[in-house]
């Protein structure tokens, strides 16, 4: 990749008391190989020294999005960062994301035209070998499976995913992000993506995460409910077999 080719880069971190892991993720950022033009910290009401701790890096600019919610604070950073043509990269404060992990997206983006968004898997840190393979199959696995045949396409993972900023301004108002806050963020925007070009899943696009959100049965149900309210939400109208006879249609012409 040409680094005068490259696009313009935008990263969207939501964060709410994230003080035990922000260092870590912007330190990340700083040994990228393809660096950032700017890093929007989306602060959701922290009352801890995240803020702080953020401001001291040179590329961080902080937003405020006062409504409580992963869904507001991540709307809040797109819709900011799309007075930039280029691509919206999002990740969480608990990532430590691999030194080339903006330079291998930036590749398959500028290798993949037409695409309008790139995602990849998440890989557990700071647990043992044993439980972050059991995250892996038991989660992240079946939700790219599952998830993906309920909307046609492999859905989009909050943690490691990249939309172009063209994309974005197409989709406008048009997603449950203000509406909702009590779904998943990721999956709401890659139904709404649907009708707006290809997505790219690439396995070996790794993202490190923290194992905190797999150690608690309460959280865990948790996520399971919100992902299931996230689909249904978005049917009759979005559900799988509406999108798969939309799809044969227009390969056989019909639409």
């Amino acid at each position: 990749m040409s680094i005068n080719n490259k696009p313009h880069l935008s990263v969207i971190i939501p964060v709410f008391n994230e003080d035990d892991f922000i260092v870590q993720c912007l330190d990340a950022f700083a040994k990228q190989t393809v660096q950032p033009d700017v890093i929007y910290i989306i602060d959701n009401n922290s009352s801890d020294s995240t803020i702080t701790k953020a401001k001291q890096y040179a590329n961080v600019k902080v937003l405020r999005e006062p409504v409580q919610g992963i869904c507001a604070a991540v709307k809040k950073g797109f819709d900011y960062a799309i007075r930039h043509d280029g691509l919206m990269l999002r990740c969480d404060a608990d990532c430590r994301p691999q030194p080339n992990w903006i330079e291998k997206v930036v590749d398959l983006y500028q290798q993949n035209e037409g695409i309008v968004a790139i995602t990849g898997p998440g890989v557990a840190y700071e647990t043992s070998p044993l439980k972050a393979a059991l995250i892996d199959w038991f989660y992240m696995k079946p939700y790219f499976l599952f998830v993906g045949l309920a909307m046609g396409q492999p859905p989009l993972f909050g943690s490691n995913m990249a939309i172009s900023a063209s994309a974005w301004k197409q989709l406008g108002t048009d997603t449950h992000l203000s509406s909702h806050q009590d779904i998943h963020d990721d999956i709401d925007i890659s139904f709404h993506l649907n009708d707006l070009g290809e997505r790219l899943y690439d396995p070996t696009l790794l993202m490190p995460m923290s194992a905190r959100p797999f150690r608690s049965i309460v959280k865990m149900n948790q996520r399971y409910a919100a992902g299931f309210r996230s689909i249904f939400i978005h049917w009759p109208k979005m559900a799988p077999w509406n999108i798969y006879r939309q799809k044969i249609r227009s390969k056989l012409g019909l639409s």
